[in-house]
């Protein structure tokens, strides 16, 4: 079975990886580890092709083999781990410049464990990427669950907030330096409709075969025309409530404290 990704997943990766790439800017950014780095009903293990067109030694956790099929076809350089527990990662301390999840952590009821896993192998950044709950389409998705008798699925409700992913950070002894959203196109985030599609085939996800145009649009340099625009719309100065209620996802960079 072989699904092939939307228009608006297209649109979020371009995000993505312009957002990674000017992170990698403004904190000097050398080495990554994504941790882990599946897929989130989207094509596994290619949320750090930003990373990897910016030239940085990019890890990732637990990959899936066709997303690392796509890092060699678009010649980027990664490293592949395993590991059984986030709590006890293969590697040593200070390993990375930057550890990241991309809306994950939320699963796991030990995250707390995980996260000080995140602080042990960084050098000095940590920075957890989440779904934003302040959404316009965030309350529509949840009332589909109840609607369609699905149980919440998609972890702790703890990190579809800034301000508590925020103090969970701080709680953990790391300084926030920056708090921003990505992915903020004119059209709200899912309402949920197609993940109630994929909860419907649960059992078949784990095969799934996943197109992503973004491989040819990396490796041809051919984005649609319209993304630069909807990029520059993102980026246009806007006060934080406002920018909250269009906004896919957010993310908390922290710096680790000797």
């Amino acid at each position: 079975m072989v699904e092939n990704e939307t228009f608006q997943l297209d649109y979020e990766r371009y995000s993505i990886s312009n957002n990674l790439k000017e992170l990698v800017k403004e904190f000097n950014i050398k080495s990554v580890l994504e941790a882990p780095a599946p897929g989130l009903k989207a094509m596994p293990s290619i949320y750090s092709l930003g990373f990897g067109e910016a030239g940085c030694d990019v890890t990732l956790l637990n990959s899936h083999l066709d997303g690392i099929k796509a890092w060699k076809e678009l010649k980027f350089k990664v490293n592949t781990s395993k590991s059984k527990s986030l709590s006890k990662m293969p590697f040593r301390d200070n390993s990375f410049d930057f550890v990241w999840n991309f809306n994950t952590i939320s699963q796991y009821k030990n995250y707390d464990e995980i996260l000080d896993e995140f602080i042990r192998v960084s050098k000095k950044y940590v920075c957890l990427l989440a779904v934003n709950g302040f959404n316009v389409g965030s309350p529509l998705h949840r009332i589909l669950h109840v609607i369609n008798d699905v149980n919440w699925t998609h972890g702790d409700r703890l990190f579809l907030y800034p301000f508590a992913v925020k103090n969970l950070m701080k709680k953990h002894k790391l300084k926030i330096v920056k708090v921003g959203v990505m992915n903020c196109p004119i059209w709200p985030d899912s309402v949920g409709f197609r993940d109630m599609k994929f909860h419907k085939i649960e059992d078949k996800i784990k095969n799934m075969k996943w197109k992503s145009n973004t491989i040819d649009y990396v490796k041809n340099n051919s984005y649609p025309w319209w993304f630069k625009h909807m990029y520059s719309f993102e980026k246009m100065p806007m006060v934080w409530p406002v920018k909250l209620l269009y906004a896919h996802l957010f993310y908390v960079v922290g710096e680790k404290q000797e």
